[in-house]
């Protein structure tokens, strides 16, 4: 549980990070903390499919951005709901693992 818990702060701190660094388009919220890592993720998505049809170079590989999109659906999701949640070590341990992939990732900086 703590595991998971450590992997929803790494996501949510790096995808807010990605998106004021690269300038991310996002819903306008006078207090940033109101932005939910929904609407952040969606923007880094929205960036990367932008960027592949106009047929410029990834903004996040999408071989990692299916991996968020697993460890969001898996570990992530359960955590958002009441009650404790059963998690599997082997998807905490892949979560663990994307995790770092991005936060290792380097984002393409060109719009």
């Amino acid at each position: 549980m703590a595991a998971a818990v450590y992997v929803r702060a790494a996501f949510e701190t790096r995808i807010r990070n990605v998106c004021r660094d690269y300038g991310v388009e996002i819903a306008y919220k006078p207090d940033p903390k109101d932005v939910k890592a929904d609407k952040l993720w969606e923007g880094i998505v929205a960036r990367q499919i932008k960027r592949a049809a106009d047929r410029k170079s990834d903004f996040i590989a999408p071989t990692l951005m299916q991996d968020v999109e697993t460890v969001r659906s898996t570990v992530l999701n359960r955590l958002s709901h009441s009650g404790s949640p059963t998690l599997v070590k082997n998807e905490v341990k892949f979560a663990l693992d994307t995790m770092k992939s991005l936060e290792h990732h380097q984002f393409s900086k060109a719009k």
